[in-house]
């Protein structure tokens, strides 16, 4: 027996077979007329005419199927309840719907509760509870109400989940079958039609295939075609709006915001009169997404979609039962309405009459539907402006952050910073950087411009006016505590006083202190061995915490940990780690990390607090061997070496310089900048942006000159900066290349320096009591 498919492609189809059957087997008799509905996101319906009265089987809520063919041989092209009987002159009409009918109810308000489950899973839910067993669910299962359980209310089941599958561009539709199909739908047609519609072409008097588009056969069934460009349906910026998140800051204090992304992208289709771009809006809400991720994949996704230009097609065929939502079949005609190639399903009829059987079809396509769409970058900078007191001024710190640049559909390939000051203040290429203003010293308006690249080398800029009365109203006034040799000193006014407590006999070696512990506190060590205390910014004589005896006991380096405020380190230059757990009132040994090494020539200089746990100890090992120590956890003694390798242990074996210690050290989440100390080894400035692994990616700083007595680096306000210096009055800064493997260094000088004479002694970068950096790196020297 032929298929449906070999009749309708090649025979001719005016034998119809129609067959409609209500209560399972009752097939009704003397049908005029039927006309089936689909669309997506509701109900079939089906209309049915009978030259009668109505069998008695033929009342509300009957089973009824109907199906459709040629010749006998028929396909199923509507399953459902009759939902209506009406009697008139001409016979009986029945109403009909589809199997999804629960869906389009509204007499009842549908509450929805979702609780961290899957958008596959809640709509089978839903399904389920409706009594709908007879579905397909092919979506993206993507995890919602993970942050905060959702209750929300609408009026139809149907409602509810289209609200849960448009996050991800879903839509539900019913299949002639009844099966309820919940699947993606983006409305594009594939590369494979499942049937082709074709009208014959003309050359002069003769009809011919349109054999260019691959028809050399079958019967021409296309009647009627049309087609519209839609250009006003183009958006080329899409705004997203999730969920309000609320967030609580240490202060106990709430904050709602909402989850708002949005993503744009160049367009023909959409500009100003004077051909530059312009921009056609969608806006597009949903309290389900909760995260700034979710929102950027659905404004990708939207843009993407969108930003096309989209040709509706509307077809009649000789009748096809064949049908289905969501399928992509061929049209050509291009003598005619000029529609060719594959177009996408959104919906159709099919009507049955006394004078013809004939399908209706509604289309999406065009020649632009599947082209590739590049989405605009989203320049975002934030400001925050703090206060500083230095000298006998206040100035204004003003931090740029751009972190929440990006690229939707790629990556950020640079960023540049422009504003309109004479010369400019805020400059460069850093994601995030910090200047210090002096706000009389403004033109206002300030305007600053940020411009960001993507990979494909799309700019967009984005201008903010900065408010420098703005920001914290607190002034922050810099506390700097300094071993000052024969003095224990201190400034609590940013450098306008001086405390001193004399220490006649000279010889304080480091000091620490942490801002977010007791105000005022502050331990020094001296290189006789002796740690002391102050409480009042050196206002009045130190207490004493501890006196070490014996061997090499000079308190090279003390540093409070950051982690854990109570925490006071102090090392010994032979070794000897001390730790206080009372903010610097008493110290004790914790441990001898000479003989945890078993290194007899070991040399301390510097002590290190990752972020990660655990402590690290920088020196050398009296052999020419730099030592970088590792204590893995605070509260245990298992201690470790980490592994020299690459650059720093090709230069260091090559010579083995018995004088040779790392100086200082700067541990950043990017990576360890270490300079050396010696009385001849060069280079001096290595970089790891992987310390923890086996010493490979050790590399030397490019660029640097010719000395060999590192005394101090620091990181420079970015991970990827550093700043340090020699025994001279000469400022080096050191930018990190990310973009080789490993990362490397390059060192310049910088713009300041110490006066002639002056010793350099140390290096730090000041911050607020909230630990946020102020511009740029201090120095602390020593006159001659």
């Amino acid at each position: 027996m032929p298929s449906i498919t070999d009749i309708y492609e090649g025979n001719d189809t005016r034998r119809l077979t129609h067959r409609v059957v209500i209560a399972t087997d009752e097939q009704l008799a003397g049908v005029q007329e039927i006309d089936v509905q689909f669309a997506p996101a509701k109900v079939p319906t089906a209309t049915v005419r009978i030259a009668h009265p109505a069998p008695d089987e033929a009342v509300f809520f009957t089973d009824i199927y109907i199906d459709l063919g040629f010749d006998g041989v028929t396909r199923r092209v509507f399953t459902g309840k009759i939902w209506n009987v009406r009697s008139d002159a001409q016979g009986t009409v029945l109403k009909c719907v589809g199997k999804s009918w629960p869906l389009d109810t509204d007499y009842r308000k549908v509450v929805v509760t979702l609780s961290s489950t899957t958008s596959a899973a809640a709509v089978a839910s839903l399904l389920d509870e409706l009594g709908i067993t007879d579905y397909k669910i092919n979506i993206t299962a993507w995890t919602i109400a993970t942050l905060l359980d959702q209750t929300l209310e609408f009026k139809t089941y149907g409602e509810a989940i289209m609200h849960i599958v448009e996050v991800d561009g879903g839509k539900w539709f019913e299949a002639p079958t009844g099966t309820v199909m919940v699947t993606a739908w983006d409305a594009i047609p594939s590369g494979t039609a499942a049937r082709s519609y074709f009208s014959m072409q003309l050359t002069g008097l003769v009809e011919k295939y349109p054999a260019d588009a691959g028809i050399s056969s079958g019967r021409p069934r296309l009647r009627r075609a049309r087609k519209t460009e839609q250009v006003e349906d183009v958006k080329n910026r899409v705004f997203v709006r999730g969920a309000t998140i609320t967030t609580v800051d240490g202060d106990g204090v709430e904050t709602p915001s909402d989850i708002e992304i949005s993503a744009s992208a160049p367009s023909e289709w959409v500009l100003h009169a004077d051909g530059s771009q312009s921009f056609n809006d969608l806006l597009f809400a949903n309290e389900l997404i909760e995260t700034e991720a979710k929102a950027t994949e659905v404004a990708v996704r939207l843009v993407t979609l969108h930003n096309r230009l989209g040709v509706l097609g509307s077809i009649v065929v000789d009748g096809d039962p064949r049908l289905n939502i969501a399928e992509t079949v061929q049209v050509e005609d291009l003598d005619y309405s000029g529609m060719s190639g594959n177009w996408f399903v959104e919906a159709y009829s099919l009507v049955l009459t006394p004078a013809a059987f004939v399908s209706e079809i509604e289309l999406r396509g065009g020649a632009d539907i599947g082209s590739t769409i590049n989405i605009f970058p989203i320049p975002l900078f934030n400001t925050r402006i703090e206060r500083e007191v230095i000298g006998d001024r206040v100035w204004a710190v003003v931090t740029f952050d751009a972190t929440n640049s990006h690229d939707p559909d790629g990556s950020i390939a640079s960023y540049s910073w422009a504003d309109n000051q004479a010369p400019q203040l805020a400059t460069g290429s850093d994601v995030v950087f910090s200047i210090r203003v002096d706000p009389s010293t403004l033109s206002d308006p300030w305007d600053v411009t940020l411009t960001v690249t993507d990979n494909d080398g799309e700019a967009v800029a984005l201008t903010r006016t900065v408010d420098i009365g703005q920001g914290e109203e607190d002034v922050y006034i810099p506390v700097v505590y300094t071993a000052f040799d024969i003095a224990f000193s201190c400034t609590p006014d940013g450098g306008t006083t001086w405390n001193d407590q004399a220490f006649p006999g000279g010889g304080v070696r480091s000091v620490a202190c942490w801002p977010n512990a007791i105000p005022g506190r502050a331990c020094f060590g001296t290189d006789d061995g002796q740690i002391y205390l102050t409480t009042d910014f050196c206002a009045s004589a130190l207490a004493q915490s501890i006196a070490i005896a014996g061997g090499d006991n000079a308190i090279v380096d003390i540093e409070w940990d950051w982690r854990a405020p109570a925490l006071v380190w102090a090392v010994t230059q032979d070794g000897r780690l001390y730790l206080s757990q009372d903010s610097g009132a008493t110290f004790d040994l914790y441990a001898d990390v000479k003989e945890k090494l078993d290194i007899a020539g070991l040399r301390i200089n510097h002590i290190g607090m990752p972020g990660a746990g655990g402590l690290w100890l920088y020196g050398g090992n009296g052999a020419g061997i730099p030592v970088m120590a590792y204590l893995r956890n605070v509260g245990g003694q298992e201690w470790g070496l980490a592994a020299l390798g690459g650059d720093l242990l090709d230069d260091v074996i090559g010579t083995l310089t018995a004088d040779l210690f790392i100086a200082d050290a700067a541990d950043r989440g990017s990576g360890l900048a270490i300079i050396l100390n010696s009385a001849t080894f060069t280079p001096a400035v290595y970089f790891n942006d992987d310390p923890n692994g086996d010493g490979a990616n050790w590399t030397r700083a490019t660029g640097l000159p010719a000395k060999s007595q590192g005394i101090w680096i620091d990181y420079d306000l970015e991970d990827d900066r550093f700043a340090f210096q020699f025994n001279d009055e000469v400022v080096y800064l050191g930018n990190v290349n990310f973009g080789v493997d490993p990362p490397v260094m390059a060192v310049s000088s910088a713009v300041g320096a110490l006066d002639a004479g002056d010793v350099p002694n140390h290096g730090m970068v000041l911050t607020t009591a909230f630990g946020n950096p102020f511009d740029g790196a201090y120095l602390v020297a020593g006159g001659t």
